[in-house]
């Protein structure tokens, strides 16, 4: 049985090397992945890494993307928030289901600053903790 091509995460390729470094989730951008590996943009080429693990750039990627169904209106590069909005739409709508809530693997971004703390919310779920900055939030 052969396997329906589709766009795992986006992910960076060093130019002088070629060795790639994929994003942890298709949630990160681009962006995201430079910096966390602090990279230059200048360095690297920015692609995708497909279900069969293989690093595809910009262009093959909206390809790929529009025929798997990942992308609704045909693009000529695919970017890091292209292959997130069908996903996001997918996941609010299993979060209005509350299908959701069980199986969140959650990604926590600064929500309100108090003094000894931040309150942190899940992008996914809505959840709500509250931690320091640089701390593990569970």
């Amino acid at each position: 049985m052969v396997k329906k091509l589709t766009i795992a995460e986006p992910a960076l390729k060093e130019k002088k090397t070629g060795k790639v470094d994929p994003a942890p989730s298709k949630a990160w951008s681009h962006e995201e992945i430079e910096v966390s590996k602090d990279i230059k943009d200048d360095k690297v080429k920015r692609g995708f890494v497909t279900n069969t693990g293989k690093f595809v750039d910009r262009k093959k990627a909206a390809k790929i993307a529009k025929k798997a169904g990942e992308i609704k209106k045909p693009v000529k590069k695919l970017h890091s928030h292209d292959a997130r909005r069908r996903r996001h739409q997918k996941e609010s709508d299993e979060m209005r289901t509350g299908s959701m809530f069980a199986n969140c693997k959650h990604r926590y971004v600064e929500y309100e600053k108090e003094d000894n703390g931040y309150w942190f919310r899940c992008v996914y779920c809505g959840k709500k903790v509250f931690g320091r900055l640089g701390e593990k939030v569970q």
